[in-house]
């Protein structure tokens, strides 16, 4: 097995995820942002098993309905691109090398849709996902993640979230609904974020790049965008107001650049001893404790999942737990239970929804 590589040296040497880091104000205004409160609903057996074990689960989307809002986000990614791409030849016309490269009405050298769905559908792309609500008490959550209302919504201290962000391994982050919208600003940042990297490049080979240097852009692009899929969702979706705990088990395996930091460059081999880290060992990662990938079966399959250990802040990481409008859990019988599995009632308040729903 590889030696293992600390995190912190790996991004040294990784630009995606340096690239996605914001300066400082822009630091201080997302954690000013993510210090509120966010709910999780669901069912009194899910929420048995979180008391008791204190974690919090993160499922592997990929064996999930939730994958499908990965893939949704291909024909974005492919409009992006391709907006891009025509933009650049309209503005630089006599760049024949970008001409080889790419040609419009389906003539080029390098296929943009096998580009993103080979990286969608590439193992190493996995996400663990927990999700949560800035909305307490609403009803479609209730009926769609609380057993039809009948289990509860836990509250959580999102600013312990935020604080696991390493842009390579986890992240936090809002749900963003807009991306399939052809017109929205979203989809022009990327199109915008696409001709910088051609611009940068032609400046860096004083506009002497070729076509593998032009598709070697296209690829950092898409992996980007594939890394922040998982945050993209339809608008119909938009009531949720989710935010979501991202664990990147392959983070910095997927990227090139950690062969400078190993000193070699065997990607099967470091894929491998990838997995034999994550289900032999775990992580202390700021207040919580990664547990290593286990495993359930979910219909009728096997899935991987990630629990994080939140027994060393359970005091303060839970402020209230909503019972839900069909739930008949009796008051005394849940301050018990609570007390008993460590949690301080004098921080965890209980209260109930105020939805007529019956």
């Amino acid at each position: 097995m590889l030696e293992q590589v600390k995190p912190s040296g790996a991004e040294k040497e990784n630009k995606l995820y340096d690239e996605e880091r914001p300066n400082k104000k822009l630091e201080d205004e997302l954690r000013k942002k993510y210090s509120g409160i966010v709910y999780h609903y669901c069912s009194l057996d899910t929420f048995f098993k979180i008391v008791t074990n204190h974690t919090i689960r993160a499922s592997n989307i990929r064996k999930s309905n939730d994958y499908y809002e990965i893939i949704g986000c291909v024909d974005s990614f492919n409009i992006a691109m391709k907006r891009a791409c025509i933009k650049y030849m309209d503005e630089n016309p006599d760049n024949e090398s970008f001409k080889k490269f790419f040609m419009p009405k389906g003539m080029k050298k390098i296929d943009i849709d096998d580009i993103v769905h080979s990286a969608i559908d590439n193992e190493s792309c996995t996400y663990y996902c927990a999700c949560f609500s800035t909305q307490k008490d609403l009803l479609s959550q209730w009926i769609t993640y609380a057993d039809d209302g009948r289990g509860v919504a836990i509250a959580f201290k999102e600013a312990y979230f935020y604080d696991l962000i390493d842009y390579c391994h986890y992240k936090y982050a809002e749900i963003e609904y807009d991306l399939n919208d052809p017109n929205s600003d979203r989809l022009e940042n990327i199109v915008q974020y696409i001709m910088k990297g051609f611009c940068d490049l032609d400046e860096k080979l004083n506009h002497s790049a070729t076509g593998a240097d032009y598709a070697n852009v296209i690829f950092k692009v898409v992996n980007a965008m594939v890394y922040n899929a998982v945050f993209y969702k339809d608008t119909s979706f938009r009531a949720e107001c989710e935010r979501r705990l991202v664990f990147y088990p392959f983070g910095t395996v997927r990227n090139l650049r950690y062969k400078f930091v190993t000193g070699t460059y065997d990607r099967n081999q470091m894929f491998l001893d990838r997995m034999m880290e994550l289900v032999e060992m775990g992580e202390n990662v700021k207040k919580f404790y990664r547990k290593p990938i286990d495993f359930a079966i979910k219909s009728k399959k096997i899935s991987s999942y990630v629990d994080f250990d939140f027994s060393k802040c359970i005091k303060y990481l839970v402020p209230e737990i909503i019972l839900g409008p069909k739930c008949t859990i009796d008051d005394l019988d849940l301050k018990l239970f609570l007390v008993s599995n460590g949690f301080d009632l004098e921080y965890t308040k209980i209260s109930h929804s105020k939805s007529s729903y019956q």
